[in-house]
């Protein structure tokens, strides 16, 4: 089918609408995206969608009841009206209490994307998803399994010797990583740049922000980006920083036209955590090991989040049981299982986390390949990465790259 320009032309209009929409709601104020939605699920409301099965993600969640499902969820003034001051004061039993308010909610949201995806004649939301972004055929399950199979003693003990609880993992991940070192992150962006030989098209502008509610990179115009770090006291800023500017250097170094501009939301992230990884080989020396923990056991547990994710799919009355059995591979002991409805990869990013391990597994893949073929000649590795993946932007997909690495593994 011959693509319609017009079409493409159009949707980058609402693209760009949405993402300027969604950059003033993290960092000014609160935006009600229910007209921009509206307008983007009827203009892909059409057979045109066939030729960008990536966008079927954004048509189905810009459907009008599951764009105010979505909104609903977001806003967590709408389930705590009741919840105790004590328990607003701990962290974590204020997200059970929340989980347990909005659970209903999370499964009514899971259930109208499964309807919506009946209508492309999927089983479920999830099966659309992956077929949609490029993982039919991978064996998600099976690999997902294996990389949890072949970590997790290690991730166990690195838990066990820093003494990192499940109700507290972020925060101690945190404190894992603290450093009294002050960086130039500006300078290690540039440097990093350099020594890859990567020269951005595009204006990306850097933002670090102590009051942000997390940290992003969004196009938010052709030619301009915009990253948001939120700034710590942590050496994981510097992951959470190299893994936004990922997303930025995907952007800046895409070469298509039209809707391959756009990148498959899949692909996206798993080449954020693909730069991510190599610059934590690349750039830092002492800080390295530490470094490399903390990414094994963020994506060891993104992992377990995701097969949790796909265990539930036909049966999520056990979710609680569920939950409990495949976090305690962790080798702790599950309290609250129903905790598990207020994380946003549950809802508002369902079908997502998986992305994270697989950006992992592939960045590993790629760090062994460019290492065995050009050394340490870095600005080889640059345009390797730039002809054979960024500059392609969505014109290709996840098994590609991962296929890609594995062909030349062998």
């Amino acid at each position: 089918m011959k693509k319609d320009q017009s079409f493409e032309k159009e949707y980058l209009k609402l693209f760009y609408e949405k993402q300027n929409l969604v950059f003033k709601h993290y960092t000014t104020t609160e935006q009600d995206f229910k007209e921009i939605d509206s307008k983007i699920y009827y203009h892909l409301r059409t057979p045109e969608i066939d030729n960008y099965r990536f966008l079927l993600r954004q048509y189905i969640d810009a459907s009008k009841e599951c764009s105010a499902l979505i909104a609903k969820i977001d806003d967590l003034s709408n389930y705590d009206k009741f919840i105790s001051s004590e328990a607003k004061k701990n962290g974590y039993q204020y997200k059970v209490e929340v989980s347990s308010e909005m659970r209903s909610d999370v499964i009514k949201l899971m259930r109208l994307k499964d309807k919506n995806a009946m209508y492309f004649g999927w089983n479920n939301y999830a099966d659309l998803i992956l077929a949609a972004e490029g993982y039919r055929g991978l064996g998600l399950q099976g690999i997902l399994n294996d990389f949890i199979e072949e970590n997790i003693e290690e991730v166990r003990k690195i838990i066990l010797r820093n003494n990192i609880s499940f109700s507290s993992w972020f925060e101690d991940l945190d404190h894992l990583a603290a450093s009294d070192v002050e960086f130039d992150s500006n300078k290690l962006i540039s440097d990093f740049l350099t020594k890859f030989g990567w020269s951005v098209d595009k204006k990306i502008n850097i933002t670090f922000d102590r009051e942000s509610i997390g940290s992003f990179a969004l196009q938010v115009a052709e030619n301009e980006i915009e990253v948001v770090v939120k700034e710590t006291n942590s050496l994981r800023e510097l992951l959470t920083l190299f893994h936004e500017l990922g997303h930025a250097l995907y952007y800046s170094l895409i070469k298509s036209d039209g809707l391959n501009q756009v990148l498959s939301p899949s692909l996206d992230e798993v080449m954020a955590v693909v730069i991510e990884f190599i610059s934590v080989q690349t750039v830092f020396d002492k800080e390295r090991d530490i470094l490399n923990e903390i990414m094994l056991l963020e994506y060891t547990r993104c992992a377990i989040s995701a097969l949790f994710e796909l265990d539930i799919l036909d049966d999520v009355n056990d979710a609680e049981e569920k939950f409990k059995l495949h976090y305690s591979k962790l080798g702790f002991e599950i309290e609250n299982p129903e905790v598990w409805a207020y994380d946003s990869f549950r809802s508002l990013d369902s079908v997502y986390i998986h992305n994270y391990t697989i950006g992992y597994i592939v960045a590993n893949k790629a760090y062994s390949f460019l290492q065995n073929k050009y050394n340490n000649d870095y600005k080889k590795w640059g345009k390797f990465l730039t002809k054979e993946i960024f500059s392609h932007g969505s014109s290709i997909n996840v098994r590609d790259v991962f296929e890609l690495f594995d062909q030349n593994d062998n």
